[in-house]
């Protein structure tokens, strides 16, 4: 989750760390954008889901597509390709641990259990945008091989 968006900072904080520690955000958008050009909504046009970051190093992220077909079956193990694949299509989850350099302004996060099994035992770097009660992740080669957008609402 690497970014290339400078952060701006928030008026009642001075630094990354401030903003970040012990905060929770709820996803606002998930834009994934193919070399065709057509952006796609992995996880539904709106999508649901949190990020938190406690005040302990400790991250969580989860984000899912809400309009996902229910599974016929009502069970978990029998869903049918079709609806595990859409189900698992938008979802994008991970956890582990955290670290704020402020000297770069960049949220370094290492995964210790993520849906993308690639993801786990790496270390993901953002270098979030902050405006307000928003933050935004530009990742220009994310999971998918394409650009992806995450905005992201403070929790208050």
């Amino acid at each position: 989750m690497e970014s290339v968006v400078s952060s701006g900072m928030a008026a009642e904080a001075t630094s990354l760390s401030e903003q970040v520690h012990g905060t929770s955000w709820h996803i606002v958008s998930l834009t994934v954008t193919p070399p065709n050009g057509s952006p796609m909504h992995p996880a539904g046009r709106n999508p649901t889901g949190y990020t938190i970051f406690d005040r302990t190093g400790h991250f969580i992220t989860m984000t899912s597509n809400p309009d996902a077909p229910k599974f016929a079956s009502d069970n978990l193990h029998t869903g049918t390709d079709a609806e595990l694949r859409a189900a698992w299509q938008g979802l994008l989850s991970a956890f582990g641990t955290y670290k704020v350099d402020d000297k770069s302004n960049t949220l370094i996060m290492h995964v210790e259990g993520a849906n993308f099994p690639n993801w786990i035992g790496t270390d993901l770097h953002v270098v979030p945008a902050l405006q307000g009660n928003r933050m935004t992740w530009t990742n220009p080669q994310g999971a998918a091989k394409a650009p992806v957008v995450l905005i992201w609402e403070r929790l208050r």
